[in-house]
């Protein structure tokens, strides 16, 4: 990346916790709100790096990078954030949320790879990793129904989906 900044050291603006529509807990944008969503992350001027925010994915940052890719958000750095939800849970029964930021320079199918497909949940003697199929897979099975559409067992799965520090500790060493 172009060093855009030749005065040295400046204070600048960082929100490391930008979710976006389609977010897979709580997407309060509804559907097909991503130019406005976009327009409104280039006018914070203030703002210079966002981390780009998603539960067990990177797929919407895949989409903000293709937007960038192509003129917009011209003057922000961006970082794959992925939120995670980690046991133990706390005094009001709440798994703990752990955010994991990339470096973006990290190729993305390394980060699907090491990282996203190496975390695993078991349910009933079943493994499912973080990988949207397998989200999918765990939450018709903890549903018991093979019936149910892919999004609402998308979400079921990643409402189930919540592991250890350690075993995300295990699965972390030695990949990056």
């Amino acid at each position: 990346m172009e060093n855009k900044y030749n005065k040295g050291s400046e204070w600048r603006k960082w929100d490391l916790h930008i979710h976006t529509p389609g977010t897979a807990k709580n997407d309060e944008y509804g559907i097909d709100h991503w130019e406005d969503y976009i327009t409104k992350l280039e006018s914070l001027n203030d703002i210079f790096v966002l981390g780009i925010t998603d539960y067990y994915s990177i797929d919407n940052y895949i989409k903000i990078k293709d937007y960038q890719k192509s003129g917009r958000l011209p003057n922000k750095y961006l970082i794959p954030n992925i939120e995670l939800r980690i046991l133990p849970v706390t005094a009001i029964n709440t798994p703990i949320n752990l955010h994991i930021l990339f470096d973006p320079e990290i190729d993305i199918s390394i980060i699907e790879r090491e990282f996203l497909r190496k975390i695993k949940f078991t349910h009933q003697g079943s493994d499912y990793s973080c990988i949207k199929d397998d989200l999918i897979s765990l939450g018709k099975a903890y549903k018991s129904d093979n019936t149910l559409p892919d999004k609402v067992a998308w979400k079921n799965g990643i409402e189930q989906f919540n592991i250890s520090f350690t075993d995300i500790k295990k699965n972390w060493e030695g990949i990056f």
